[in-house]
């Protein structure tokens, strides 16, 4: 190992083990990791890193893995054993303004070969075997989960916040903001052939006599129902502070990562269920403006990749697209290069566009990486006069970081 990613502590344990008892040395990782997990360490001679010590305690014949986009691999990575003791690590020099998730897996049964992102077989198989062993960091309190509501399968996500991450203003709940209601609704769809749920905010004080420009989000459980982001509190904080004018925002639910895999990448009959079932109902329940000049579409991954794709795909319908850590590599591995040919077809519609990349999204889906991608579809909006802008963060491919991106992207796109 580097001695620059040699531990402290972790040579310190090492030395323990030679002169104490097993017990006694798991005890005092215990003690440590209480303090503090994961481990963060001063590194000599760097003031912009600090070395990240990830420990997970297993019995004595698992072997743990990491889920980390700090590993830069798109699978578990395997952590090294402490000696003879009950914990393994795996240590990395992190950026101090850092903020992203990890999690551990145990005995998890790898591919012998390279993943292939093109198969979905094998992509269900892989997020079966990791969700059935996929555990938080049990000392560190800061977490979220994400549940599968068809299968009941759980996946877990602890979250490493580094000394100097941007601080968090508009995600914080205050009692005394006026908060919005939320209400959630299913409706059956004959395109879809299957009913589909989703949640709809009204801000404080609506009024049905007037009209409210609407934000439209893809994996809408993740903004509501499972947390993911407080996006509601966001959108109470923002409105109250009059950052943005009153808004409806409708989020829609992903039924399941399988689905969410197909209809996301820019299906057809789920665009057709958008435009043809989902909107006329929510027209005809809420005062949402009739001007597409007054409607985002947002998502993250690949509810970014969809998102812009409804806006190209339907400029009269939507004038806006909010992208967080959009997934635009699977427009050119899977979808045919659907996003490339919408834009350069249409020379007369001009959308406002916000798309936002993680410094740590670097890492290789199949054939190209989340960047290239990314670079890509900024310059030829750009080219094609479309109002772009464009934000890096200092995060990873995290949905929880998206709670410092998106109020910056409502405000760009809405305000005043």
């Amino acid at each position: 190992m580097n001695s620059k990613n040699k531990s402290p502590f972790i040579s310190l344990m090492e030395n323990k083990l030679a002169s104490s008892s097993l017990d006694e040395v798991n005890a005092l990782i215990r003690a440590k990791l209480t303090q503090q997990s994961p481990i963060i360490e001063d590194i000599p001679g760097d003031d912009n890193n600090k070395l990240v010590t990830f420990m997970y305690e297993t019995e004595t014949d698992d072997v743990a893995y990491i889920m980390c986009i700090l590993t830069k691999q798109p699978m578990p990575t395997p952590m090294q054993r402490l000696g003879k003791s009950n914990f393994y690590y795996y240590s990395i020099p992190v950026a101090d303004n850092i903020r992203t998730g990890y999690s551990f897996t145990i005995n998890i049964k790898l591919p012998e070969e390279p993943i292939d992102f093109n198969d979905e077989h094998q992509l269900d198989e892989l997020g079966e075997e990791i969700g059935k062993k996929n555990h938080f960091d049990p000392y560190n309190t800061k977490k979220m989960s994400w549940k599968d509501n068809t299968s009941g399968q759980e996946f877990h996500f602890s979250i490493l916040e580094m000394p100097n991450a941007t601080p968090k203003i508009w995600s914080q709940k205050d009692e005394s903001t006026p908060t919005g209601l939320v209400i959630q609704h299913s409706i059956s769809s004959k395109i879809l052939n299957d009913a589909r749920t989703y949640w709809v905010y009204t801000p404080a004080n609506y009024d049905p006599n007037q009209s409210y420009p609407m934000l439209m989000f893809f994996d809408g459980q993740m903004h509501y129902e499972q947390q993911g982001t407080a996006l509601t509190v966001i959108l109470d904080n923002l409105i109250a502070a009059k950052k943005i004018p009153p808004l409806i925002a409708v989020l829609v639910d992903s039924a399941s990562p399988k689905l969410r895999r197909k209809e996301l990448m820019c299906d057809e009959s789920f665009t057709a269920f958008i435009i043809e079932e989902l909107m006329p109902s929510l027209v005809a329940n809420y005062s949402i403006s009739t001007h597409a000049r007054d409607r985002i579409v947002a998502g993250g991954s690949l509810g970014g990749l969809f998102a812009l794709y409804l806006a190209l795909q339907y400029p009269t319908q939507f004038a806006m697209a909010l992208c967080n850590s959009p997934a635009f590599w699977a427009s050119k591995l899977n979808c045919d290069d659907i996003l490339d040919k919408l834009i350069t077809a249409d020379k007369k519609s001009k959308l406002r566009v916000y798309i936002d990349l993680g410094v740590l999204e670097t890492v290789n889906c199949g054939e190209i990486g989340m960047l290239a991608p990314v670079q890509h579809m900024n310059a030829l909006l750009r080219q094609y006069q479309h109002e772009v802008k464009y934000h890096t963060f200092a995060g990873g491919h995290d949905i929880f970081c998206h709670e410092d991106t998106i109020p910056e992207a409502l405000i760009w796109l809405l305000g005043k």
